[in-house]
């Protein structure tokens, strides 16, 4: 899928990591660790982690010829949702602050991605609530390594319909997107909302991404997915997939 769409024109291409191999992990699974909000990748492989990313970086251009602009180490690192005890079926991890900027400190010293130009991208979090503690705890150190900040503007309304509004407030208001947007002008670094997804329908789809891009002014907006097997409601298409 990624070659053809390199065939077809596309030439932006970003690196994600969902979760560490399963062997670098507490639990020994890359779905999460065993109890919810417990770091899952093992202190003493950070630097191997860095460097796989980085390997895996380095293989696609050598091998395809595919350059990834960016890579982003994370997806929604302080969500509770990665852990096994609580049913999770999709790969994640959760890092705390402290590990994350470890992670990051790591793969900003990997020649491999400094050759090929790929930026070093964070923090890649659920809602705006996580991406404002984020931001506010990032040391000086980090902000002149990281280049973009990637973010997610769901909020548990999307996931869970019957939660109290005032959490979802609390995830995300117009002060939290003000600040975020002001902290990423000080520090000179672009936004990007890397993901949002949504089965309500076109009408509230338009809304989000009016209110992102009107509130945020974020550099690019990405649909979190294109093409999904019909009834699963992600995907701005349905199709059969087999």
């Amino acid at each position: 899928m990624l070659l053809a769409a390199a065939q077809e024109g596309a030439d932006t291409f970003e690196a994600f990591i969902n979760s560490p191999p399963w062997f670098w992990t507490e639990s020994g699974n890359s779905r999460g660790h065993d109890l919810p909000l417990v770091n899952n990748l093992k202190k003493q492989h950070i630097d191997e982690f860095a460097a796989f990313c980085a390997d895996v970086v380095q293989h696609f251009s050598k091998e395809y010829g595919i350059h990834f602009c960016s890579l982003s180490p994370f997806n929604e690192p302080s969500s509770p949702a990665w852990c096994l005890k609580m049913g999770n079926r999709q790969e994640g991890c959760y890092f705390s602050t402290r590990r994350a900027h470890k992670v990051l400190r790591a793969l900003a010293q990997q020649p491999a991605l400094q050759a090929n130009n790929t930026q070093l991208v964070a923090f890649e979090q659920f809602c705006l609530c996580d991406t404002l503690s984020d931001l506010n705890h990032t040391p000086r150190d980090l902000w002149t390594q990281v280049d973009r900040i990637n973010l997610h503007t769901y909020t548990s309304k999307h996931f869970l319909p019957s939660v109290v509004r005032p959490y979802t407030v609390w995830q995300d208001n117009a002060l939290w997107r003000k600040r975020v947007r002001k902290l990423a002008q000080k520090h000179d670094k672009k936004l990007w909302i890397s993901e949002f997804g949504s089965g309500r329908g076109a009408f509230a789809l338009a809304k989000q991404v009016i209110r992102d891009i009107a509130q945020l002014r974020p550099s690019a907006w990405v649909y979190w997915q294109a093409v999904e097997a019909p009834g699963v409601g992600w995907g701005l298409l349905e199709a059969p997939l087999e």
